[in-house]
């Protein structure tokens, strides 16, 4: 996001402090650790308890189960080991950069 940032400005793409001064692709692109069993339902902090979510995604889910939502649990999925993320981009944005540049 910062690689992004340095190529549009920072006025184009804040990611200031607060919610308020982030630009709302960098909060809803932002990797949040979710609890599938909610902390209010008695669910814990702990690596068999939280997954990985974008913030839309742990925002919606709020307090509710996956079983009240009708989603699969997370857990049960495979976790894939060679996903990059948005790895693959870097490059292509780091050349944008420098050609930004001259």
């Amino acid at each position: 996001m910062k690689l992004f940032q340095s190529i549009v400005g920072e006025k184009a793409f804040p990611m200031g402090s607060t919610n308020a001064t982030t630009h709302g692709a960098a909060i809803a692109y932002r990797a949040v650790a979710d609890h599938v069993v909610p902390r209010k339902r008695g669910g814990r902090t702990d690596a068999e308890n939280l997954v990985t979510a974008c913030w839309p995604c742990n925002f919606g889910k709020a307090g509710y189960t996956v079983e009240q939502l009708g989603i699969d649990d997370p857990r049960s999925r495979p976790v894939l080991l060679d996903w990059s993320g948005l790895e693959h981009l870097v490059p292509m944005l780091k050349q944008t950069r420098k050609s930004a540049a001259k």
